[in-house]
């Protein structure tokens, strides 16, 4: 069961892969091919952040058992910021032109 700590999470998340989006397409309407591409990539993260909360949720659930409203928001929200460290690590190692 997801209540208000979760459902925050997905609009703060939401909002900022919406956010990613956008500043994607002004970036590729401005012809700023790299910036286009690391705006794609953190909205791409944060979508992915969805399935890498599986493996948060499961590995979570292994070690402590089934999870309390604060810890299952706490897992999803970690999902998240792995996923978009992921891609900002990508970003950084990109050759810069």
């Amino acid at each position: 069961m997801c209540r208000a700590s979760c459902y925050g999470l997905r609009l703060l998340f939401g909002s900022a892969m919406l956010r990613s989006i956008l500043l994607g397409v002004a970036a590729i309407w401005q012809r700023d091919f790299v910036a286009h591409g690391d705006w794609m990539l953190r909205g791409y993260a944060i979508g992915m952040g969805a399935g890498t909360q599986v493996l948060t949720l499961m590995a979570g659930e292994m070690i402590a058992g089934p999870p309390s409203e604060l810890r299952r928001a706490i897992l999803m929200g970690a999902a998240w910021v792995i996923s978009l460290a992921v891609a900002e690590w990508i970003i950084g190692r990109r050759p810069t032109g």
